[in-house]
Order: C-alpha cells, then structure tokens, then sequence
C-alpha cells in the first residue's frame, strides 16, 4: 500500500531585531518567527535561527516539502560611529558688563551638550565659569572637552583721594593718596600712575581704569599755598 500524506506550502514568517542600529564591531540579532519548516536568511543564505548580524538589510523565507513562502518583512541594521572628542573655541575669555562671549564646540559628528545643559553647536554665555561640552549620537558620549575658563570684568569704580593737608608754603609739596582701585589701574589728573603723588598748588583727581573702561572721577582736593 502506499500512503500519500497532505501538506501546506510555507506562510511568510516575521522577523525582529533586538537593534537596528549597531556601533564599531556590535552585531545585530535576528530572530524569524512563524515558519513551519526551515528558515533561509536572503542575506547570507545561513539557515541558523536567530542569527547575529552586521549592517545591511535582511529578509528570509521559510522551506518545507511543499515549497518556499513569500519573503518576510524586511529589517534594516545600520551602523554607526561612536562620537568624536569636541573642540572648542571662544572669542574672548574676559568679557565686560553687557557684553557675552561665544563659545563653538566643533567635530561633533551627532549632538552637543554643555554642562550648563544647553543644546548646540554655540553657546553665547556672559558670567565666570569653566565650560565644557560632549558630543552624544546614537552609539554614545564623547569625553568632555578641554575646559574654557570665562572671566567677567565689570567696570572699576571711583577712587577716593585723601591728603594730609590743603595748605603749603613756597615750593612746599604735599602727599595725596588714592585709595579703592582694586579692579584696574590708577590714573591722576597731572597723568601720575601711583597711588600716592607729592604735589604743590592746584587741584587734582584721579579714576581708575581696566579693560572694560574708565570709572567715574574720584572726590576733587584743591592745594592751595600761603606766603
């Protein structure tokens, strides 16, 4: 006697990935599901099941006695580059009141993020501080950047002058002395630069000066003489 047995071509399985996006040497698995007989993987041919893979595109189909399914659904694995180091530049590092500095993270093949937790390729910023940023995509962070170090100057303000006294006689001179020019340099109305100048008769003043501009006139003191 002979027996004929009855079967069913193969259904179109699915297939899933735990990744679709792979970094330097990290490989992809694939697992086919829903084949009543042999799993075939297009890519490769390899009829193991699940399979580890690299970047590319797969389908597979199933076999059995009575045929080979359709294709299953596609999956694509891409790859990716882990993130690079960044370099900044900055236009200035001393910056004066209503003034802000601008730093540019550079070579950042994904996003950038500075440690103030802004996003993006520049940060305007106007207070001290030490910056630093990372680059982050899909395969991770960069290490942080070399540190820029921003230091904000604020406009210097007036002096105070003091003598020991108002009156001299004939070529007599006289001690004045500024004090309260901590944030630049001094500078007096006759064009002296210390902090304490002998003077005869007249009438002086001082300011003090920094990068960021000129303070305000100190107090005024008159010299006079007396025969």
């Amino acid at each position: 006697s002979l027996q004929i047995q009855s079967g069913t071509a193969p259904n179109a399985q699915t297939i899933t990935a735990d990744i679709t996006n792979i970094c330097g040497t990290q490989k992809a698995t694939l697992t086919a599901t829903g084949c009543a007989g042999t799993v075939t993987w297009t890519h490769n041919g390899t009829t193991q099941n699940p399979i580890q893979v690299g970047a590319g595109v797969y389908t597979a189909n199933c076999t059995n006695t009575c045929g080979i399914s359709l294709a299953s659904n596609s999956i694509q694995i891409s790859s990716g580059v882990l993130p690079n180091d960044l370099i900044i530049s900055v236009n200035k590092t001393l910056c004066c009141d209503g003034e802000y500095a601008t730093l540019t993270a550079n070579l950042c093949n994904g996003a950038v993020t500075w440690n103030t937790g802004s996003e993006g390729s520049v940060l305007n910023i106007s207070t001290s501080g030490t910056y630093t940023a990372f680059c982050r995509n899909a395969c991770g962070e960069s290490s942080k950047t070399i540190q820029i170090i921003l230091q904000k100057v604020p406009l210097p303000t007036a002096p105070v002058i003091t003598s020991t006294r108002n009156v001299v006689c004939s070529y007599e001179v006289v001690a004045i002395n500024a004090s309260q020019c901590t944030i630049g340099d001094l500078v007096w109305s006759n064009g002296a630069t210390s902090s304490t100048i002998n003077v005869g008769p007249g009438i002086y003043f001082a300011y003090c000066e920094n990068i960021c501009g000129k303070s305000g006139n100190s107090n005024t003191i008159t010299i006079g003489t007396s025969p």
